[in-house]
């Protein structure tokens, strides 16, 4: 597949997966994939390194199981080679607080053999354990 087709195929994946759908991820990953989540595993449990489509399929369960996905909503995708780089708007409900929160998302997808060898997402988890109140602001440290 070239940088058009991938773009496409990660549109339909993210579209599905924002009607909780993840039989297009499924068909669009290879056996050894792997996913990974730049988030603090003390705070996170779908984060850090994921293996193979059992590891990733428990880390979507992870995230499901903390968060309700409300909308996922692609901003830019930039291919080249066997890379896609995503950037998306995302919006969650943290269901242990009820807590919604809008934040922005940076992916890496890479291919190999017309499936997703590799995802890697990042974004700003200090600022969503802040909104989330797991996580105390700098200023109001009191110290003496």
């Amino acid at each position: 597949m070239g940088v058009a087709a991938n773009k496409a195929l990660i549109q339909h994946v993210l579209k599905a997966y924002a009607q909780s759908d993840l039989g297009p991820l499924l068909e669009a990953i290879h056996p050894d994939i792997v996913w990974i989540s730049q988030a603090p595993t003390a705070y996170y449990g779908f984060g850090g390194r994921h293996d193979g489509r059992a590891g990733t399929l428990a880390a979507m369960a992870k995230i499901a199981t903390a968060y309700q996905l409300n909308h996922y909503q692609i901003e830019e995708l930039i291919g080249e080679g066997d890379v896609v780089w995503m950037t998306a708007r995302v919006d969650f409900t943290h269901r242990a607080s009820g807590t919604q929160m809008t934040f922005p998302l940076v992916g890496r997808w890479q291919f190999q053999d017309d499936k997703v060898i590799t995802v890697t997402e990042y974004y700003d988890s200090a600022s969503l354990l802040l909104q989330e109140g797991q996580l105390v602001p700098a200023r109001a440290i009191v110290t003496g």
